[in-house]
């Protein structure tokens, strides 16, 4: 996954503590395609609990990079 890592390379430049599980502490979600929907529900559900988490598709999230750019 060559451009999933260069993403995280990218988040880790901006401080962000990369990793591939989700937790009640996972600010974002990224959706790759074929994404594991098991991470996507434990997203949802932290979205439910209070958590401050924010899932993105890919094509959200190079909207959200490209204003940085």
């Amino acid at each position: 996954y060559p451009i999933r890592n260069e993403l995280a390379k990218i988040f880790w430049e901006f401080g962000a503590d990369v990793d591939t599980r989700v937790s009640d502490k996972t600010n974002i979600l990224v959706l790759g395609q074929g994404y594991g929907y098991k991470k996507f529900e434990q997203a949802q559900a932290n979205i439910k609990n209070g958590c401050n988490t924010v899932i993105y598709d890919e094509k959200q999230l190079l909207e959200l990079l490209s204003k940085f750019n």
